[in-house]
């Protein structure tokens, strides 16, 4: 299955906010009403399409709004269509 750039992104962004936050997939799949971890995972990797509904979930257990987890995932995607490797 091939998956979008644009959910590869986002989930890049999830990710990187729910380990700056010291998450694992679990507890943020719980806080957002997912009790199965790879929920998240699938969100994560880019394999899974989340409702809006979900989506604004995640961002409130992450503690930023529903826009700052899309502008985090525009960056994430410019960044992967220019080749831009943040090497942290």
């Amino acid at each position: 299955m091939e998956t979008s750039p644009s959910l590869v992104a986002l989930g890049r962004a999830v990710r990187e906010l729910r380990v700056a936050r010291g998450l694992n997939q679990r507890e943020l799949g719980e806080r957002v009403g997912h009790n199965q971890r790879s929920y998240i995972g699938h969100v994560e990797q880019g394999r899974r399409n989340a409702t809006y509904e979900t989506l604004s979930a995640i961002a409130a257990a992450l503690g930023v709004s529903l826009s700052e987890l899309v502008a985090r995932a525009e960056v994430h995607e410019r960044d992967r269509s220019t080749g831009y490797r943040d090497e942290r």
